[in-house]
C-alpha cells in the first residue's frame, strides 16, 4: 500500500505555545495561547469505496484553550473549559469533493468554539458520600467531512448542545449507586457519514446517541 491509501506520509508539525497556570484560594486557572503549522495533515476522504488518508500540503491552527476551577464552597465544585480555535487548509489541493482545492477552506470536524461547564455537589446521606452533578458541552457548528458535493456539506454538519445529570451515592460496605441522564436536551446531530458506493446521490449518516436515562450499580470487595 501507498500514501493516500491505508496509510500516508508522515506529518511534520511546528507548535509555539505560550501558556498561564494560576491557583488561588478556591480554585484555579489555566490557559495558552498556540500557533501550530502541520505539514502533510493527514486527512480522511473517502474515495468511493472507502475511506483514505491523503496529505495535505499544509495545516494551521490558531487558538486559545483554557480550564477554570472554582470552589464557592467546600463542597461545591464549578468547572468551566474551552477552546476557542481559528484552524485552515492552507494548502491542500484535491482534497475536496472531486478533487477540488480546499486550499483556504477551513478543515471538517474541527469545532472553532468548544465549551465545557460543570457542576459537582458532595454531601453525606445518612451514612453514605452522595453527590450530584450536571455538565453542559457545547461545540459550535462544522461540516462533518471534506469532499463532500455543497448540496450534502450544508446538512452534513454538527452542532453539538448535550446537558448530562446523575447523582449517586457510596456506601460503607462497597456499593455505588447512580442514576443518570445522558443527552437531557435530545440534542440532535450526525457525528460522521460518507457517500454511499454505487448509489449516485445517496448518503450515509451516523447521529449521535438520543436522550438516554439509565441506574448503575457497583459493588467492591
Amino acid at each position: 500500500l501507498t500514501a493516500g491509501s491505508r496509510f500516508a506520509d508522515p506529518e511534520e508539525s511546528e507548535v509555539y505555545e505560550l501558556g498561564l497556570k494560576a491557583v488561588f484560594e478556591r480554585g484555579s486557572f489555566n490557559m495558552a495561547i498556540f500557533d501550530q503549522t502541520i505539514k502533510g495533515f493527514q486527512s480522511s476522504i473517502f474515495n468511493g469505496t472507502g475511506f483514505e488518508l491523503r496529505n495535505a500540503g499544509m495545516q494551521s491552527t490558531k487558538g486559545v484553550e483554557f480550564d477554570l476551577v472554582y470552589y464557592p464552597v467546600e463542597s461545591l465544585r464549578l468547572g468551566l473549559a474551552g477552546t476557542l480555535l481559528d484552524p485552515v487548509y492552507d494548502e491542500f489541493v484535491g482534497g475536496g469533493f472531486e478533487g477540488a482545492d480546499l486550499s483556504g477552506a477551513k478543515p471538517a470536524g474541527i469545532h472553532e468554539v468548544s465549551l465545557s461547564l460543570s457542576a459537582l455537589y458532595d454531601f453525606r446521606l445518612g451514612n453514605n458520600d452522595a453527590y450530584a452533578r450536571a455538565d453542559y458541552q457545547y461545540a459550535d457548528e462544522v461540516t462533518i467531512v471534506d469532499n463532500l458535493p455543497p448540496e450534502v456539506a450544508a446538512i452534513a454538519t454538527r452542532e453539538v448542545g448535550s446537558l448530562n445529570l446523575s447523582a449517586g451515592m457510596n456506601t460503607p460496605s462497597g456499593l455505588n449507586l447512580s442514576i443518570w441522564a445522558r443527552n437531557l436536551t435530545n440534542d440532535q446531530y450526525l457525528t460522521s457519514g460518507f457517500p454511499t458506493p454505487a448509489q449516485a446521490g445517496s448518503f450515509n449518516i451516523y447521529p449521535n446517541q438520543p436522550r438516554t436515562f439509565g441506574v448503575t450499580a457497583r459493588k467492591s470487595f
